[in-house]
Order: C-alpha cells, then sequence, then structure tokens
C-alpha cells in the first residue's frame, strides 16, 4: 500500500510539472459529471502549464453514470459525518451499500463476455 500511495504522489506531481492530456486527479466539485459540488471527486482531468482542467465527455455509459452517483453519495455521507452534520455514521452509509448492492446486482450493469 505505501507503494501505491508513493507512485499516485509521485504521478500527481509530475503530471503538475510535466503537463499531461490524461490523468485523473481529486477535484473539488463544482458538479461536474451530476457530482455534489463542495465534494473531492477523481476527475478525469488535463493539466497544462500546472493548471488542472476539469475534461467533460460527450457521453457516459449508464453503467458509469450510476457508479459516478454511488460515488458521489459515498463521498457525501462520508463529508457529513467528517463535519458533523450525521451523528449516525452506520445509518449514513447503509443506503451507499444498498445502491451498491443495487448495482452489482442489476444485470443490465453486470460485465458482459465479449
Amino acid at each position: 500500500p505505501n507503494m501505491a500511495s508513493a507512485l499516485a504522489i509521485y504521478r500527481h506531481i509530475e503530471s503538475l510539472v510535466v503537463g499531461s492530456e490524461k490523468t485523473t486527479m481529486g477535484c473539488l466539485s463544482t458538479g461536474q459529471y451530476n457530482t455534489t459540488p463542495g465534494c473531492v471527486f477523481g476527475f478525469p482531468v488535463s493539466v497544462t502549464d500546472g493548471v488542472v482542467s476539469v475534461r467533460e465527455v460527450e457521453e457516459i455509459s449508464e453503467k458509469l453514470k450510476e457508479i459516478i452517483d454511488l460515488q458521489d453519495r459515498q463521498l457525501l455521507a462520508e463529508k457529513k459525518v467528517a463535519l458533523g452534520e450525521c451523528d449516525d455514521i452506520e445509518k449514513a452509509l447503509q443506503s451507499v451499500e444498498q445502491s451498491l448492492w443495487t448495482i452489482l446486482e442489476n444485470p443490465k450493469l453486470k460485465k458482459t463476455a465479449r
């Protein structure tokens, strides 16, 4: 785990210094990809001269939209717990877990063989 963290830090710094057309970074959401503004979310970005820009894509699959929504709800629940806006951690994350199982058990979202 320590090497994975070190590699992630290295790649972020490298992207900021050298630039990158396609990478992922945790950025404060302003609502991109239908995420909750104010939450930190891993977005596809490009980096030019140290400036990070969230990349918008024209079309996102339904499966990916549901996964993004699930991650967004989980991050929002964690944020509320961290800020003391929610006293019941289990209850806050229970609905997120239920959503995860719904996604995993839904046949239209399962990976299909090619």
